[in-house]
């Protein structure tokens, strides 16, 4: 019997402290880290991949678009609730992931509009016309077979500098494709003028992808919101790093969805948006585009500047990492982890805000189903502790060390639980579901009646958007129904304290 006593106990430390892996779709948050000086830290999202072990996906770039491949386990840290975690490694996931990008091309009727091109084709007419045979089959690109010759002007080649803007949208996209790497990154072509007029899926074949570029007519109008949607769809069929990069010099005139639907798209599907404004652009409706998608955005009246600044945008989506660390928490009641990463690069330190892991409910069933076993595996272990005693005395020391040890671990908790609770009197203990469609319950860790309060919720860019009273017990139902899809921060205030904090995700 004592042998089975300390087996079973043995099998109750066990579930309490280890967890097999389990892989399932992730919840993703977007957060940001910054340096004063040199560097900056993109983090593209965050999720709990194969728990414990949690994957921080982030973009490491220079100021001037050089990717930072100097990253390893040696100059980086982790803390998971203040707590510092084991980093179990650090990958360039772009040398081996796919890349795939969606290059939206403006080829509306104003990128024939270039003043330079202008003045090109005004000096050239005044020029003494000078005339040459060519046969049918060359001037038709072999369309024809005929040899029947006919008389065409010859003019001075055009400068490239005075090319018109859709000549240098064309070599500047040429000159992305053949920055990436053919054998696993992959490009889609969409072009637009009116409506969304082409469109190349997820390919390799770069010879195809020049022809389609070549193919570009400029006329008609700016259907861009529409393009872009569309790329976000085409991209999102591919598996790795995603991407759109999307070219325009006017404002949106024929589109028929709107800057906020392309905006609330891209966000739903974790893609960025990197947005290059030439000439004319609406500049301050493509910033924000950027901005919210978790992309960049670049200008130039200049499109000759174009090949620079999409080899510039090619370098930086390529700049990727995945970093692994361990969690140290297996509770499923730890939902939700303040996460916080720093690294060492150069002599420079840079810390990042705090930022929130939301673990997939699958993970948390999971962890709840191995609390559960070992509550039963710890019944077991009194139930026999009991009729050890009734028949064997000489098992007491043992079992009394196991009681001792028990209490023990419970005199801790309590008084760490105390000493938390008397630092912030009120703490939210239980924010559910989440995600969340329509009520969404906060639960406290006491009654408030005595001290009325009120909920705040708070969006992504820190602005309350939602405030309720919260007069009595210690549970509310709330109605969020109305916030749109994304991530949001509940908090509350009351007798003049601030709880802890937690994040939810609408999901409609």
């Amino acid at each position: 019997m004592l042998l089975f006593i300390r087996k079973s106990f043995l099998a109750v430390l066990f579930a309490l402290t280890s967890v097999p892996v389990v892989t399932s779709a992730q919840n993703q948050v977007t957060g940001q880290l910054e340096s004063h000086d040199s560097v900056k830290l993109d983090v593209i999202r965050i999720y709990p991949d194969s728990f414990p072990h949690v994957s921080v996906i982030f973009r490491a770039t220079s100021p001037s678009g050089q990717p930072l491949w100097n990253l390893d386990t040696s100059n980086v840290k982790v803390k998971e609730n203040d707590i510092s975690c084991l980093v179990k490694s650090v990958r360039k996931i772009s040398n081996t992931e796919s890349v795939n990008t969606a290059l939206v091309i403006d080829h509306s009727g104003s990128m024939l509009e270039s003043i330079e091109y202008s003045r090109w084709l005004d000096s050239v007419q005044k020029l003494p016309k000078r005339w040459k045979k060519v046969m049918l089959r060359e001037l038709t690109g072999g369309k024809s077979d005929s040899d029947s010759t006919v008389m065409v002007p010859v003019y001075p080649a055009c400068p490239i500098a005075s090319l018109p803007p859709m000549e240098h949208a064309k070599i500047a996209a040429k000159s992305y494709i053949a920055s990436i790497d053919s054998s696993k990154d992959k490009t889609a072509l969409i072009g637009f003028s009116s409506t969304v007029t082409v469109s190349e899926q997820l390919s390799f074949n770069r010879n195809a992808q020049r022809r389609t570029i070549d193919g570009f007519e400029a006329t008609g109008g700016t259907a861009f919101y529409d393009a872009v949607f569309h790329a976000i769809d085409v991209v999102n069929k591919g598996d790795g790093i995603k991407a759109v990069v999307a070219m325009t010099d006017g404002s949106d005139n024929s589109s028929k969805h709107s800057l906020r639907q392309v905006i609330k798209h891209a966000k739903e599907l974790n893609i960025p948006v990197y947005v290059v404004g030439l000439g004319n652009a609406e500049q301050k409706v493509l910033r924000k585009l950027a901005r919210e998608t978790g992309g960049d955005y670049y200008y130039t009246k200049d499109a000759a500047n174009l090949s620079g600044i999409y080899l510039s945008i090619s370098k930086r989506i390529k700049a990727v990492y995945e970093l692994v660390y361990q969690s140290h928490s297996l509770s499923s009641f730890d939902s939700i982890r303040n996460v916080e990463i720093s690294f060492m690069i150069g002599g420079e330190y840079i810390k990042s805000r705090q930022l929130e892991v939301l673990l997939p409910k699958s993970v948390t069933d999971f962890l709840k189903a191995k609390e559960d076993s070992a509550k039963v595996a710890k019944q077991v272990v009194v139930s026999d502790n009991v009729q050890q005693n009734e028949s064997d005395n000489d098992t007491l020391p043992y079992a009394a060390g196991i009681a001792i040890a028990v209490v023990a671990v419970g005199v801790i908790s309590a008084q760490y639980i105390r000493k938390k609770q008397s630092q912030n009197p009120i703490q939210i203990v239980n924010l559910y579901p989440n995600p969340v469609v329509g009520p969404l319950t906060v639960v406290l860790n006491t009654d408030i009646t005595s001290m009325p309060g009120q909920v705040l919720i708070t969006d992504a860019k820190g602005q309350i958007v939602f405030t309720e009273e919260f007069t009595t017990g210690s549970a509310k139902d709330l109605n969020v129904s109305h916030l749109d899809n994304g991530t949001y921060t509940l908090s509350v205030r009351a007798a003049g304290n601030l709880s802890s904090s937690k994040m939810f995700v609408v999901s409609k």
